[in-house]
């Protein structure tokens, strides 16, 4: 998912479904039009079974708790977490919506592990969520940056 660190109103946008890889123009009017893309193709499965396999390593050589929300940076010392960040279907969209100039300020894993719960009506009544997530946020906020807007985020996920 490509977003904006600014104020981007959240919609429900269905993902791109194509038989084929959706084009760059079709991607680039999406994000013009609602501020964000998702649903784009990127891994393989076999892309896709080697990345399952590596978090599976990470997550026995740091744990379960560990590895759920502070895995960060670690393209730095994992080649196959920075083969993910450079992915032609990664990078390519990212450079033909937003232009050439792009970085990557950190990588993180956010993993929502399923938990065990009361039922959806007694979760709401205690106030509490049914299932882990991460709110609707802006990221800006928490990474020093002040009076930017031009900054964008990539927010790839795995199932």
């Amino acid at each position: 998912m490509v977003g904006s660190g600014g104020g981007v109103t959240c919609a429900a946008v269905p993902p791109i479904q194509h038989d084929d890889d959706p084009s760059l123009a079709e991607m680039a009017e999406t994000y013009r039009k609602h501020g964000f893309l998702t649903g784009v193709p990127v891994l393989d499965p076999e892309e896709l079974e080697r990345a399952t396999e590596g978090f599976s390593t990470l997550e026995r050589e740091f744990g379960l708790e560990y590895a759920q929300y502070s895995l960060h940076n670690v393209h730095l010392k994992y080649r196959w977490v920075m083969s993910l960040t450079t992915h032609p279907k990664v990078l390519e969209p990212i450079k033909g919506i937003l232009g050439p100039n792009v970085i990557l300020l950190d990588s993180r894993f956010i993993c929502k592990y399923p938990i065990k719960q009361k039922s959806h009506e007694a979760a709401c009544e205690s106030q509490k969520p049914v299932l882990p997530y991460v709110a609707w946020h802006q990221d800006i906020r928490y990474w020093g940056f002040e009076g930017v807007q031009w900054l964008r985020c990539g927010w790839p996920w795995m199932t």
